[in-house]
């Protein structure tokens, strides 16, 4: 029983650090595509000089490009969201269990 105790314990640590190294994967210093769409253009595109079916084309592509951005934020928030949850949760189980697990294994006479 003693080992079931240290192993709750010792997972439920693993289920508080898990969340903060996955948003340790999400770069810290980022360029926003916004930003790197305007870069672009400023700098290597002229867009009053493009033809109106390639101005046209590649108005399309910004807008596919931006909007797949959104959505991948809006995304990466739920999942941060979710990451969050579970492994609060589940630590709080794991530190529940190992706390009350005498009390649960107890044998009724």
């Amino acid at each position: 029983m003693k080992k079931i105790r240290i192993f709750l314990v010792v997972w439920g640590f693993v289920c508080l650090v898990t969340p903060v190294l996955s948003a340790l994967e999400y770069p810290l210093m980022k360029i926003a595509t916004e930003s790197a769409m305007h870069s672009i253009e400023n700098r290597f595109i002229n867009i009053d000089a493009m033809a109106a079916e390639d101005k046209k084309s590649y108005e399309f592509s910004k807008s596919r490009i931006l909007g797949n951005d959104k959505m991948l934020k809006k995304s990466a928030k739920v999942r941060q969201q979710v990451v969050m949850f579970l492994g609060v949760s589940t630590s709080l189980l794991c530190f529940l269990g190992a706390i009350y697990l005498p009390y649960l294994t107890r044998r009724s006479s």
